[in-house]
């Protein structure tokens, strides 16, 4: 502050010095601002959390299924849902509610033909199905219909012998 004739305290306003006087109504209203200002960051900061939750589908809260399997051991198929997840993971807008096995029966002569058929560069020896439910809400970047249900959506993976698994298709 700078004594003189009148009290004025100097603050820094778009890079110019400007005299305000010191009086009581005049700090009540700089603190008010203050607040106000902690208040949008609060909100900006908020809301920019929330936008990115939105970003990416959601997969954290998904159920899992493993079923009865003769075949696969449960590591095996959370290698094949960690997959899965991933390309869930890069939908906007949308929320995984489960995935299953589909069971033992997908590995057979006939799917294994097909998905090396997809892939003919491969030699896959094992295939595995799973079906998953899904939500999509109204802020999705995707071909899916917004603030819809998909029900039974079917993931198929492939792998050679004492290979990883390649998702090869996914869809109805």
């Amino acid at each position: 502050m700078k004594s003189g004739k009148g009290k004025f305290l100097y603050t820094l306003h778009f890079s110019l010095y400007t005299k305000i006087p010191c009086g009581g109504f005049f700090l009540l209203m700089r603190n008010f601002i203050i607040c106000a200002v902690i208040k949008m960051q609060k909100i900006f900061f908020s809301a920019l959390v929330l936008i990115f939750a939105l970003t990416f589908g959601s997969v954290e809260a998904a159920e899992i299924n493993y079923g009865a399997s003769k075949i696969y051991n449960q590591t095996e198929m959370n290698a094949a849902i960690k997959i899965i997840k991933k390309q869930f993971g890069k939908w906007k807008g949308c929320k995984l509610h489960n995935v299953r096995y589909a069971g033992d029966d997908a590995n057979n002569a006939e799917n294994l033909k097909w998905l090396n058929d997809l892939r003919p560069q491969e030699n896959f020896s094992q295939c595995i199905e799973f079906f998953s439910d899904f939500y999509v809400s109204p802020n999705t970047n995707t071909t899916f219909n917004p603030e819809s249900e998909y029900k039974n959506w079917q993931w198929w993976l492939a792998r050679s012998e004492g290979g990883k698994w390649q998702l090869v298709t996914f869809g109805y």
